[in-house]
């Protein structure tokens, strides 16, 4: 990790939950690229068996990101397969989380994230490409859904241009304040909309994101 911080142009402090945070910090100030946040990312799991990733990945939902889905995910997720729409999921995050949030939600859906290499079921330092980040959204959905893009796609962070640009309809989900940027840069291709769910699925208030650096 101390290395990773260092390649990046930080400080290492060689306490590597410390030098994690740092590196996060850096890349939320948009101080560095992808690449850094991805091998720290790897770095993290490297050495759990896959076993104990999903477990570790099922707790963090239970715990952590359960509280916080719109009251409206599943409802919606079940509409579009009600009406024949195949769900994919592309995200930033590695793979086997995503899995654990839909194995939570009960809903189904293909996922396309960030894969670990695994070394005799174990997860080692390796991310394997294509990275789904930016225009590697695309290029990872792009055997299931062909050379016309989704009909609909949602998201909400920066991240997430290249993959709306390429959908006949573009949902901005709570959009971060660059991406409602690209929205307005874009607006006379059409197809644009705006959701803004304001409770979670137990009734809280929705506190959305704001943070623009997230992929």
């Amino acid at each position: 990790m101390a290395a990773i911080l260092r390649d990046a142009g930080g400080l290492p402090c060689e306490e590597p939950h410390q030098d994690a945070v740092a590196i996060w910090r850096l890349f939320l100030d948009g101080k560095v690229p992808d690449a850094p946040i991805l091998r720290a990312m790897a770095v993290c799991f490297a050495g759990l068996t896959v076993s104990d990733a999903q477990a570790f990945a099922d707790r963090v939902y239970r715990e952590h990101l359960a509280p916080l889905v719109y009251a409206e995910t599943v409802p919606l997720c079940r509409e579009f397969a009600a009406r024949g729409l195949p769900l994919v999921v592309v995200s930033g995050s590695p793979s086997f989380l995503v899995e654990a949030g839909l194995r939570g939600l009960g809903i189904e859906a293909v996922v396309r994230g960030v894969t670990l290499a695994v070394v005799e079921d174990r997860f080692s330092a390796e991310v394997v490409p294509p990275l789904t980040w930016n225009q590697g959204k695309v290029e990872a959905i792009a055997p299931l859904v062909g050379p016309s893009g989704p009909l609909i796609a949602l998201g909400d962070s920066p991240g997430d241009r290249e993959l709306l640009l390429t959908s006949r309809f573009k949902v901005l989900v709570h959009p971060r304040a660059a991406l409602q940027a690209v929205a307005a840069e874009h607006h006379s291709a059409g197809g644009w909309l705006l959701f803004r769910p304001e409770r979670t699925a137990s009734g809280e208030r929705v506190q959305a994101p704001v943070q623009d650096a997230w992929g």
